[in-house]
């Protein structure tokens, strides 16, 4: 037993005695690489990043590129669209957004016109080649070594071994790729050659050093250049049959970069730079992307040759403004040019329809009610609007309806009425108040067709709706009304929920309609002999002082204007909350809510009694909306007043006004624009009768091929106006 005992403790004081020796000789070996203050120095290399990107991607000086004149912006999304004229009857619809950050990252605005995106970084696969430069404090070349992603040290096997307590600056730069990026050179340790061909990332930092331990470099490098991502969309109009020569320029191809700042020194020589657009799973759909090596400024991609639909496109380019460092997505989708000659418009909230002198109607906007009729007539597939959790479906261009022979046309929020030329009043879409009249509160539905409507109370002349509820007039003035009636808005005589039948209004008795005017909550009517009668909500003084001690008028009162006799006035307008009379003298005068500066009288508090608004003379319509309002002079210049948060006044940007200002952004003519009471966006009517749009258009109202976007100044509608 001692024997065995001596033996089992002599082989463990030997593996002891083992063990420390190892010990000893690695702590020597260590002694000797973090003696006298020298720290060690490892890379972490964490990924690479896109730098950021900006918005005016898309160039909006026309004279440097005509081809993209009409660009506007997202300022919620930062996408940025416009709308070209293509050979033929097509146009290409073009939109710019940056690439998306990761899942889980968004875009943090900044300023207006810069959004930086946050810390998106993308892991740099195993088997990439980068360069590490060490400079001192005084910016003196120390030392530079290779390394691959993958492996924990450098390709030599050697760390970076530096003083410790001392400042350096480190510099790393990679092609993304196996290739090794250039050195530096003795005579030369500051900058080198570079290709722009090639993903050029570039990392710098200054650290001080701790001695006797290892220190860590977390690296994140940022690409150099701009990468462009083109999606080319056909699917509308079938397989572009030839798309060659595209190329973006200028591209600068060989460089030189400072690597103590990251500044690159371009070449003399920019060149157009090819690239391809080839297919998709789907042939509709050609996609491509390309590094543009170039300095801040415009670059041009151009399309050689396409053929679309028979009819070849030669030499078409597009000019954008790119910014080092950013990824960004061109996506151009082709569209049918369509330019409807109409005679009519009519718009809501979130729809809108156009009618032609043949008695054709088109429309554009939500289609889950029913309001454009059924969707499987429409030539546009109906797509879900972005970023809602619930069914809504919408078309964002002018398409035919399923409905002819038009004489006239109406629309409330969600409802279209078109009264034909035999006299017969059909129907159809949001049915929830009855305000189709057509004795029940069940919509049309998004496959059902439009319905008529049984009204006996004579020859309808004009339809008049607004907010959920219509009204017939007949050309015998007499008024009938249908819908949501819950603030009197009807003017029946009671505050039930609604009325799923037209019934005639009460107070006109004896009385003949001459003209109606409805906004949301209240309506009001002058009648033969000049007077003007009232009835609805009054809350906020839209009816002006009724001489009723109720805020809701139940019957048509006369409301009294002491500015004016009523041989005097030329026109009602009623918007939301508010009413206008325009005199014949082009005199404004204004009651109601004014919240939003709406009234254009200088302050933003409601008014109970009609006033003159000022800074308008000569004025010769004006027209009132959700919460904003425009005028129109006899000469055709265009003022506006209230909310514009949405672009709705057409100035070129968002600021609102509580005073009529003109807008100085729109040059032509305007004859006369659209009522459209509940509406954020504005439609208007130039001499030439060209048609154009601004404001909200998130649901895609103004048919320019577009979705959840706003703008801020005119764009010219696919409508003309003869």
């Amino acid at each position: 037993m001692e024997k065995q005992f001596l033996t089992k403790n002599r082989t463990f004081i030997f593996l002891c005695l083992s063990t420390l020796f190892l010990f000893l000789s690695c702590r020597s070996a260590n002694d000797d690489t973090i003696k006298d203050g020298i720290g060690i120095l490892k890379i972490n290399m964490r990924g690479t990043e896109f730098s950021g990107n900006e918005r005016s991607m898309l160039d909006a000086i026309a004279s440097i590129s005509p081809f993209m004149k009409g660009t506007i912006r997202n300022e919620n999304t930062d996408v940025e669209i416009a709308r070209i004229p293509l050979k033929g009857d097509y146009v290409l619809i073009a939109s710019l957004s940056p690439e998306a950050p990761a899942s889980g990252q968004g875009l943090q605005a900044s300023t207006l016109n810069n959004i930086q995106a946050k810390s998106s970084i993308s892991k740099v696969p195993n088997g990439v080649k980068y360069r590490v430069v060490v400079y001192d404090s005084e910016g003196g070349y120390v030392d530079q070594k290779v390394y691959t992603t993958g492996q924990n040290t450098s390709d030599d096997g050697q760390d970076f071994k530096l003083n410790g307590g001392s400042t350096y600056k480190f510099v790393v730069f990679s092609y993304n790729n196996a290739e090794v990026p250039p050195s530096v050179t003795s005579t030369d340790p500051k900058s080198c050659d570079i290709s722009g061909n090639q993903d050029f990332m570039y990392y710098t930092k200054e650290m001080v050093i701790s001695g006797q331990t290892t220190n860590y470099l977390d690296v994140v490098m940022q690409h150099k250049y701009t990468q462009v991502n083109v999606t080319l969309n056909t699917s509308e109009i079938g397989v572009a049959t030839e798309v060659s020569g595209v190329g973006i320029t200028p591209h600068h191809a060989n460089n030189k970069i400072d690597l103590t700042t990251g500044a690159i020194t371009y070449d003399n020589t920019p060149v157009i730079k090819p690239f391809t657009l080839s297919n998709s799973l789907d042939p509709n759909i050609l996609t491509g992307s390309t590094l543009i090596c170039a300095p801040e400024g415009t670059a041009t991609i151009s399309f050689a040759s396409m053929i679309l639909g028979g009819e070849k496109q030669p030499n078409r380019s597009t000019a954008l403004h790119v910014t080092p460092g950013n990824n960004i997505n061109l996506k151009l989708t082709v569209q049918r040019n369509l330019t409807i000659n109409v005679m009519q418009i009519a718009s809501s909230w979130y729809h809108t329809v156009a009618m032609t002198a043949s008695g054709d109607v088109y429309g554009t906007g939500h289609v889950e009610y029913g309001e454009l009729g059924p969707v499987s007539f429409l030539q546009e597939k109906p797509a879900k609007r972005p970023g809602w959790g619930f069914s809504e479906y919408y078309i964002r261009n002018f398409n035919k309806l399923n409905i002819d022979n038009a004489k006239k046309i109406a629309v409330s929020d969600g409802s279209t009425y078109v009264l034909k030329k035999n006299g017969e009043l059909y129907v159809a879409g949001l049915n929830d108040f009855g305000q189709l009249g057509i004795g029940t509160r069940k919509d049309t539905g998004s496959e059902g067709n439009f319905v008529k409507v049984e009204f006996f109370g004579g020859v309808i002349k004009d339809i008049i709706a607004a907010g959920l509820r219509v009204f017939i007039l007949t050309e015998d003035g007499k008024l009938f009304a249908a819908g949501r009636n819950k603030d009197a808005e009807l003017g029946v005589g009671d505050t039930d929920d609604s009325k799923q039948n037209f019934v005639r209004v009460k107070g006109l008795d004896g009385l003949q309609v001459e003209q109606v005017a409805a906004g949301e909550y209240h309506v009001i009517v002058k009648t033969t002999d000049g007077k003007v009668y009232g009835a609805g909500r009054n809350y906020s003084g839209q009816l002006a002082d009724i001489g009723d001690p109720i805020p809701e008028i139940t019957v048509f009162k006369e409301i009294i204007i002491p500015q004016v006799a009523g041989k005097d006035i030329k026109s009602l307008v009623a918007g939301r909350k508010n009413t206008f009379i325009l005199t014949n003298t082009g005199v404004v005068l204004a009651t109601g809510e004014n919240d939003q500066g709406q009234l254009g009288l200088g302050d933003k508090k409601n008014r109970f009694g009609f006033e003159t608004v000022p800074f308008l003379s000569n004025i010769s319509s004006v027209y009132s909306y959700r919460n904003h309002a425009i005028a129109i002079t006899t000469s055709g210049e265009l003022y506006a007043s209230g909310y514009n948060r949405s672009g709705q006044l057409g100035t070129g940007d968002t600021k609102s006004f509580s005073s009529f200002t003109r807008i100085s952004t729109m040059t032509s003519p305007i004859a006369s624009a659209l009522y459209a009471p509940t509406a954020d966006h504005t439609i208007i009517v130039g001499y030439d009768g060209q048609v154009y749009g601004t404001g909200d258009n998130k649901y895609a109202v103004l048919g320019l091929g577009t979705i959840s976007v706003e703008y801020s100044s005119y764009k010219n509608l696919p409508l003309s106006k003869k």
